[in-house]
């Protein structure tokens, strides 16, 4: 993982405690003035709404990144590709070569085996 992603995740995270932190004193603070229990009710409903809101905006940021560190990783995996010289593929195809020339005298140099002659019994079979 790319720097600029690791540290776009760590502000990410930051980011994400500080907003939780926040609306819980938020929370707090509402619950302290509240006059009745449907009010709370209705807090409540609306602190898990905007919590389910953040959460996916979160989530879609995360991705984000990663998809870009996935890019950035893709780039440079390219980039070194294109630096790689050919030279290890020809020796490779020549080495292949000359296995496949050493296979060929084999199976020219092995001759096959002649069946086996069965012996013949001296004295009958009782």
């Amino acid at each position: 993982m790319t720097h600029g992603a690791t540290q776009s995740l760590i502000e990410l995270q930051a980011e994400i405690v500080s907003s939780a932190l926040g609306d819980a004193a938020a929370q707090i603070e509402r619950m302290a003035y509240t006059e009745s229990v449907r009010d709370l009710a209705r807090m409540q409903a609306e602190v898990l709404q905007g919590a389910r809101e953040r959460i996916v905006a979160d989530f879609a940021r995360t991705v984000s990144v990663l998809k870009d560190a996935a890019g950035d990783a893709r780039k440079a995996v390219v980039r070194r590709e294109a630096a790689a010289p050919a030279a290890p593929r020809r020796k490779k195809a020549a080495v292949r070569k000359r296995k496949m020339a050493v296979r060929r005298r084999a199976k020219v140099a092995v001759r096959p085996k002649a069946p086996a002659k069965r012996a013949r019994r001296k004295s009958p079979r009782r």
